[in-house]
């Protein structure tokens, strides 16, 4: 298959519809950034798509999706170390929407899963 995005950010990446996204555009020749809040389930999902995979377009960094700050300093901090992401995928249960006019208080959870891009200005 024809790779169509350089590099994919995946929340809930670890597993279920996340880690299965993560196989396909591995297949598809994209680099993934895979965010989840549990390292052990990271590293474990991380070794077997590198079993598939070249170990080098497999990256992973915990992320509490439920936390804004958590949400921003790590995206940030995987812009920094592995560029901006051509596409992201939200597949964990908690999404906070945040937009660069506005930030959620921290209520404002939402329950399902859905697509949203964070980038810092």
């Amino acid at each position: 298959m024809r790779k169509t995005w350089d590099l994919v950010y995946i929340t809930g990446g670890s597993s279920g519809i996340g880690y299965a996204i993560a196989q396909q555009v591995l297949s598809e020749g994209s680099a993934v950034v895979l965010f989840a809040r549990d390292q052990q389930r990271l590293s474990q999902a991380a070794a077997q798509l590198c079993s598939a995979a070249d170990e080098a377009r497999v990256h992973t960094m915990t992320m509490d999706v439920a936390s804004q700050d958590d949400v921003l300093r790590r995206t940030a901090e995987a812009i920094r170390l592995y560029g901006a992401p051509d596409l992201l995928i939200n597949s964990a249960g908690w999404l906070i929407l945040i937009t660069s006019s506005s930030c959620p208080s921290k209520s404002s959870h939402r329950r399902s899963p859905s697509i949203c891009l964070v980038l810092p200005q």
